[in-house]
């Protein structure tokens, strides 16, 4: 605003006037600019923005908002179609994870891996992981929020990797869990730590609206931690939790349900009234009511063709339903608004493609494809699928599967299909040529795996080579005009034949690391190679002897080394019997070390059957090749069975030991007059055998072990037909050398004898060992050196030590678990299946069942029946505390060892000819529900002396749960400084409070009671009624003698005196006797307390007088009302009257006449008792007995208690 003629006289005449109006105005100014949605009047009347935190409003809505928007989706099919249109969009056929960590071996492991568990990776057994990714993607839009819980599973789960994904929605969350936890805290139901991070997911065990389940397990929740749930949810704001993509559009889908009723009704009602008829009517009476009701009230009906009568009736008039437009521009309105809060294209929603053309579809689409390519990459990715990937790597690496836990992926979304696919498929041509996107990337964006791809097209051209087919879609024999390629070898590459011969699955990873394994191999086998000398051929793995050397044995670290091959020729024989020699090239080039170097089993003679058969296995990284020899150190296991072996090496009985091995490629030669030699130039060693003599009369190959490819590469010329000149093995051999083949025969037979032949090549003899049948020399191994064997071992158990700390701590294990492992020298393997067992029996303590099975009447009658046995047992034992219930009587009299062979008999145990000794210890160890029934016996009847038991101390002191065994630290404020006054231009003063500090931590205490075949056989029902009920008062006496000491004890508080002191002013400097004197004096002394900054009077009224047994009688007189007092001086006064007695017969041990003063723990902290969170009170646990034969019940109390602040509590000494 301008200034004007008048602003510029005041100016003139006065202007500090002037810059005062000037300022108001500016004022003025500031107050009626800003944002219009934020003005106050008339249009914005009854707009009520609150101004609340995003969890606040989630926390009062988010379940009816979850709810309603399920029995829309259930309902309404707009709601149906728009949670379909963004989960096909986002999941589509799945996002696809491709391992990218540089090495090729590791990533088509670790991705064929990957593939075998998502098959099994659904803890409910129904579909794959992409089957999860879209339930889990529904779930996400629908309900607003997803919990997916990893299920570690043990190693003899028999899973291809030990690891299941359970999804659970999002009712499983407790949301009534808010408030301060510990030093954290809670938020509907998500526990976070002092920093804000999530530290733990309290979960039901099962879901909330399941009538059955709450009633059989309530409604409690118990905390599972936060690196084993995976939260997917929209975050929208910085809230914990999520809400339904359609929540903005819930009363629209509403209303659109109601108005299309409404019109539908409408539509009906005026279908059914035809004509209505006027006119003179004698009666006049119209038509008679055919329908009434009770009370005689006449009931319109309308059906089609209706004609109805008015009073009167003769003129007819034919109805003519009034036009109403509107409709289905109203319809179209609100799909619009409805396709708009989805966030989903109108077209999509409806299929209405009516109004739209190339250009307006794919603008809306693009829009719509970014926001999709937003949630695919900013939100399902890092919250769901990294996750999983990091479970399955960690999991898979704890199995010993793949070598290390931390794996690099790439994520692939589905491709959208294209609305011009040659337009697309040209752009992703150009982006190819131009290096901007691979090959690999083009085809992972279209939903497939790169490498399978690119796998299948090279066997593809392999075959339409070897067939000699060209097509004009190969752009290796076709230009760009359609026109075949010259033909000749120039221009025709061929694939590598190493190349061809490479698995699609790892050999590491095959049926020789697993036997109880099943799967396929399919390999390339092209006939067109680039060198026609190479022909290939099936074998199966070969085995051949090697020796151990005992004197490298050592005690200390259980390892030995062998000498596991030295390139020594064998003769073998091919299936027809023809002879030839095999030598095994010790070129560290030729010999694939990776499997001895990964652990490779060391077996009882060749056994892959079972467990029991592994004795020891290579250490890790000790496989090598020295002088021409190859040599690793064995450790041996420590198994009890393994024992004789250790001690036999140790002593030289067991010198001889046969390798496994495959061959991949042989160099055929024809030394002149000799057999022919095959040299295996590429070949693996996978397993080393312990065996009676150096050669297996039986071994050579192995039958039972898979076949496996290898190459023939001959050196000699091929025959003019380009053949060699080997026996077909479909073909016996003819006396006159028919036609030869190019397909050889595989060896089925072991001829190892060392080679003397003059003229065949053979290993020098000073460093070759011999490979005989025979028993092993030992004077020709070369010493070993001790000091790098025993540098080796240092290692080797340097990793086994840091593999096992690694394993437990990416599990989350107790440090302690994993320094019991390494203490007992547990081997790697043994420790990975120990961890998982761990891992899983953790995960199995809080269960979550996302399917409760409802049977017909809405209770199980195994539990009926349970429950029944157990109130018979019960009445048995006190008929006062527990009634007979109609149920209970037919096991009424009933021994507990008729109890037994009826449970027995109820879960499909026959009894019959059974002793009595025999059904007790069936029914204390079968699946019956016999030990079920003693533990709730024992459990209700120790339970109800717990509770019975008095525990005065109570009423005067607070209750906290303890989240864990750590130190409470209490923190005792002082009182809030005074306020002081404030000036009219003054500057408010900063106080600071008090504080003093009392810490204390929860303790542990214990028993277990055993019910044994022998209480059965005695029919003893004392031993699981009685007993538990003595140490139900046991466990209640406890926890009175935790606190009272801490009253009788006296202990140090933190600032150095004692709980009772004259320094703390609670205790009285002169003993006095209980009277309305000594009481109003100590009242006046707790009044007068101050606080901590020794000023402030904190005025602290006492509610309990607390005396032992002995002045117990006195107490209640002296506040007990006195209708009709003898005289004026013997009333007492209201506020003693006012106070509770407590009486304490544990205070006479220390005085008989000592009384205290103690004030409410709602004004003031006095003495603290705390329980682990979740296990209030006693905790019973039932097992089947190992020690003794029979059921054990341990009762465990986990409990502390301190006092906290000596200021609400007084003590005089008495007289």
């Amino acid at each position: 605003m301008s200034a004007t003629w008048f602003d510029h006289a005041i100016a003139t005449v006065a202007p500090r006037m002037a810059a005062r109006r000037v300022m108001a105005r500016q004022a003025f100014e500031t107050l009626t600019r800003g944002y219009d949605g934020a003005a106050r009047g008339r249009r914005t009347e009854g707009w009520r923005a609150p101004g609340s935190s995003a969890d606040t409003e989630i926390g009062v809505a988010g379940a009816l908002l979850r709810d309603r928007m399920r029995d829309l989706v259930r309902n309404n099919p707009h709601a149906a179609k728009a949670v379909a249109v963004l989960v096909n969009n986002i999941i589509g056929a799945g996002i696809m994870p491709r391992a990218a960590s540089g090495d090729d071996k590791l990533d088509r492991k670790v991705d064929a891996l990957f593939e075998r568990w998502t098959a099994d990776c659904d803890a409910d057994g129904q579909l794959d992981f992409y089957g999860l990714q879209t339930l889990i993607c529904r779930e996400m839009v629908e309900a607003g929020e997803v919990l997916v819980r990893r299920r570690l599973r043990r190693a003899s789960d028999g899973l291809p990797v030990p690891l299941q994904l359970q999804v659970l929605e999002a009712d499983f969350l407790d949301a009534t869990k808010s408030g301060a936890i510990g030093a954290g805290r809670l938020v509907q139901g998500i526990e976070f730590d002092p920093l804000g991070k999530r530290r733990a997911y309290w979960l039901h065990a099962e879901h909330p609206g399941d009538a059955y389940g709450a009633l059989q397990n309530g409604l409690q929740s118990r905390p599972v931690p936060a690196t084993e749930i995976a939260h997917v949810y929209e975050k929208q704001r910085t809230q914990a939790r999520g809400v339904p993509w359609g929540a903005p559009v819930i009363r629209s889908l509403r209303d659109l349900d109601d108005y299309e009723v409404a019109e539908l009704v409408r539509k009906k009602t005026e279908a059914c009234v035809t004509a209505i008829v006027f006119g003179d009517d004698e009666a006049q009476q119209g038509i008679a009511p055919s329908v009434v009701d009770a009370d005689g009230n006449r009931v319109e009906q309308f059906e089609p063709g209706l004609i109805a009568y008015a009073r009167g009736g003769k003129d007819i008039r034919f109805n003519q339903p009034a036009a109403t437009g509107g409709y289905g521009e109203y319809k179209r309105a609100s799909l619009h608004t409805i396709s708009a809060g989805f966030r989903v294209p109108y077209e999509l929603l409806t299929g209405d493609l009516s109004q739209v053309n190339y250009s307006s579809i794919r603008a809306g689409l693009v829009e719509f494809r970014r926001m999709i390519d937003a949630v695919q990459w900013q939100l399902f990715i890092p919250m769901l699928c990294a996750p999983v990937w990091r479970w399955f790597t960690e999991a898979a690496w704890a199995a010993g599967q793949i070598p290390t836990p931390d794996v690099p992926v790439e994520w692939s979304p589905p491709k959208f299909d294209a609305v011009d696919p040659y337009k697309d498929a040209m752009a992703d041509l150009l982006a190819i040529r131009t290096g901007t996107m691979t090959l690999a990337q083009a085809i992972a964006r279209q939903g497939h795996n790169p490498d399978a791809v690119l796998a299948e097209i090279a066997a593809t051209n392999a075959k339409l080579d070897a067939l000699g087919l060209v097509l004009d879609s190969d752009p290796r024999r076709v230009t760009k005009t359609g026109s075949a390629q010259s033909k000749d070898g120039a221009s025709d590459p061929v694939t590598d034949p190493a190349a061809d011969e490479q698995d699609t699955d790892d050999p590491a990873a095959d049926a020789d690391n697993d036997p109880a394994a099943t799967r396929t191999i399919t390999r390339r086998r092209p006939t067109n190679r680039t060198d026609p000398m190479d022909t290939m051929i099936e074998l199966p793995a070969m085995r051949r002897s090697a020796e151990l050397a005992p004197n490298t044995a050592d005690a200390d670290s259980r390892t030995v080394e062998v000498v596991w091959s030295a390139g020594a020729r064998v003769r073998r024989a091919t299936f027809f019997g023809e002879p030839y020699d095999e030598e095994l090239s010790l070129d560290p080039a030729h010999v694939r070390l990776d499997r001895l170097n990964a652990g490779a089993p060391f077996l009882k003679v060749h056994e892959l059957d079972t467990l029991d058969a592994v004795i020891g296995s290579v250490v890790p990284g000790s496989a090598r090749i020295e002088n021409g020899r190859g040599i690793a150190l064995v450790r041996i296991s420590e198994r009890a069975d393994v024992e004789p072996i250790w001690r036999d090496i140790q002593a030289g009985h067991i010198r001889a030991v046969s390798i496994g091995y495959q061959v991949h490629r042989f160099e055929v030669s024809k030394p002149e007059a000799a057999r022919e030699l095959w040299r295996a130039v590429d070949w693996t060693p996978f397993e080393v055998s312990a065996v009676a003599v150096g050669a297996d009369p039986a071994a050579g190959f192995r039958a039972q072990h898979p076949l496996h490819d290898c190459v023939l590469h001959r050196r000699d010329a091929p025959t003019e037909q380009g053949a060699s000149p080997m026996t077909d093995k479909t073909q016996p051999p003819a006396s006159d050398a028919a036609t030869p083949t190019t397909q050889p025969t595989a060896p089925v037979e072991t001829e190892e004898t060392p080679m003397t032949e003059p003229k065949a090549a053979a290993p020098d003899p000073k460093v070759a060992a011999s490979e005989t049948r025979s028993q092993p020399k030992t004077q020709a191994t070369p010493a070993p050196d001790t000091e790098a064997v025993a540098t080796r071992a240092r290692e080797a158990e340097r990793d086994r030590v840091s593999t096992i700390y690694d394993l437990t701590g990416r599990l989350n294990l107790e440090r302690g678990f994993a320094e019991d492992l390494v203490k007992r020298g547990v081997s790697v393997d043994e420790s990975r299946r120990l961890i998982l067992d761990q891992v899983a029996s953790r995960s199995d303590e809080t269960r979550t069942f996302p399917h409760v099975s409802v049977p017909l009447g809405g209770r199980d009658e195994r539990i009926t029946r349970r429950d029944a046995v157990a109130n018979a047992l019960l009445h048995r034992y006190s008929p006062t505390l527990f009634q007979l219930e109609d149920a209970a009587r037919q096991y009424r009299g009933m021994t507990l060892l008729e109890l037994a062979r009826e449970s027995l008999g109820n879960a499909g145990v026959n009894t019959r000819g059974l002793s009595r000794d025999e059904v007790a210890t069936r029914a204390l160890h079968s699946t019956s529900d016999f030990p079920e029934i003693l533990s709730a016996v024992t459990n209700k009847t120790l339970r109800q002396a717990y509770e019975a038991y008095p525990r005065t101390f109570m009423l005067f002191c607070r209750q906290v749960l303890a989240t864990d065994f750590k130190a409470m630290h209490r923190v005792q404020l002082g009182e809030a400084p005074q306020l002081l006054e404030v000036g009219e231009s003054g500057e408010f003063k900063r106080g600071t409070l008090g504080e003093s500090k009392e810490s204390y931590k929860v303790k542990t205490y214990g028993r277990v009671v055993a019910i044994t075949r022998q209480t059965l056989i005695n029919d003893d029902l004392d031993a699981f009624t009685r007993i538990p009920a003595m140490y139900g008062n046991s466990i209640a006496q406890l926890e009175s003698d935790v606190v009272w000491g801490i009253i009788t004890a006296n202990p140090a508080m933190a600032d150095g005196n004692a709980l009772f002191h004259t320094t703390h002013k609670n205790l009285a400097g002169t003993g006095a006797a209980l009277d309305v004197g000594s009481v109003g004096a100590a009242r006046a002394a707790m009044a007068k307390q101050t606080g901590l900054d020794k000023k402030t009077v904190l005025n602290v009224r006492p509610a309990f007088l607390i005396v032992p047994a002995s002045l117990e009688l006195k107490a209640e007189q002296l506040v007990a009302q006195n209708l009709v007092p003898a005289a004026t001086s013997s009333v007492v006064p209201q506020s003693i009257r006012t106070l509770a007695p407590i009486s304490e017969p544990r205070l006479d041990a220390a005085s008989e006449t000592a009384w205290y003063l103690a004030a409410s723990p709602n004004q003031i902290d006095t003495i603290e008792y705390a329980y682990l969170e979740g296990q209030q009170g006693a905790y019973i646990e039932t097992r089947n007995g190992f020690d003794v034969d029979g059921v054990e019940i341990k009762c465990r109390l986990d409990f502390g208690a301190k006092a906290i602040d000596w200021r609400g509590l007084y003590k005089n000494p008495g007289a």
